[in-house]
């Protein structure tokens, strides 16, 4: 039993995890209908410092929408393969309905060697995946 202690404590001091802040300019939404024809570029700010976003779609338009976004991405350096790990979290709460519907996706990269990312799409369901709301990230 004290093996498997000390294998833990070695296995948890080789990762070394950490969240990455993500900056407003690398973040870019916009909301695609999946039956064609409704396309809206959206607008985003940051909810106080949290890694949560205020997501408008079609801002002034009688087709006006508006999310919060949850996106947090995470970072775990290792000393054996896989050299890094690249979590992404990315949840939608969709505020146009009696009760908040949320939505969301976990999304593990693991690379062989350390890597610099140059972007990525998600999209994620929304209004009962009729639509949805795609985010573009430029790390």
């Amino acid at each position: 039993m004290k093996n498997l202690g000390l294998i833990t404590f070695v296995l948890l001091a080789s990762l070394k995890a950490h969240a990455t802040r993500v900056e407003t300019r690398n973040l870019n939404f916009q909301y695609v209908s999946n039956e064609g024809g409704l396309m809206m570029d959206c607008v985003h700010s940051q909810i106080r410092d949290l890694p949560d976003w205020e997501v408008v779609c079609g801002k002034g338009t009688p087709q006006q929408k508006r999310y919060t976004v949850h996106f947090l991405t995470k970072q775990v350096q290792r000393s054996s393969q896989p050299l890094t790990t690249l979590e992404y979290l990315y949840s939608v709460t969709e505020w146009e309905f009696v009760k908040p519907v949320y939505a969301s996706t976990s999304f593990w990269l693991s690379l062989k060697e350390k890597s610099v990312t140059h972007s990525l799409r998600f999209y994620q369901g929304i209004e009962n995946d009729v639509a949805n709301l795609v985010l573009d990230y430029k790390p």
